[in-house]
């Protein structure tokens, strides 16, 4: 599955939200890609794309494969530079970020990283 089972985590984070963001804080990954989930979706916590993009950074840099793909992901739906520019602050679209954080994934075993490199060609900006 391109998702991480975290089952017990959603279920103890949906009842306490801050005890969540506090063990992410505190650098376990599991918590930081659950945090980043919750901003992203805005079931648990009020939906921020901003702070997602940053927890998911946070696993990433740290080897977390589910985090690395979902931050290939963003950069490959990011927004053009003269958007950004006018929203303030959102994700530049960048396949050459994509490619990197996508050929971790891939290398650390996520399980559709490959399909993502091949239908965006992104050994082209490797």
């Amino acid at each position: 599955s391109s998702e991480p089972n975290l089952t017990k985590i959603w279920l103890s984070c949906s009842k306490n939200f801050a005890e969540c963001e506090s063990r992410a804080n505190d650098g376990d990954v599991k918590y930081q890609y659950y945090t980043a989930k919750a901003y992203e979706r805005g079931n648990v916590v009020l939906k921020d794309p901003m702070k997602a993009f940053r927890w998911y950074k946070k696993a990433a840099e740290q080897g977390y494969m589910y985090a690395q793909y979902q931050l290939g992901l963003k950069y490959i739906n990011g927004k053009g530079s003269t958007l950004c520019s006018l929203l303030g602050s959102c994700i530049k679209r960048s396949f050459k970020k994509a490619a990197y954080w996508i050929k971790l994934a891939d290398q650390n075993g996520h399980p559709t990283a490959s399909d993502i490199w091949t239908s965006y060609k992104l050994w082209e900006y490797d």
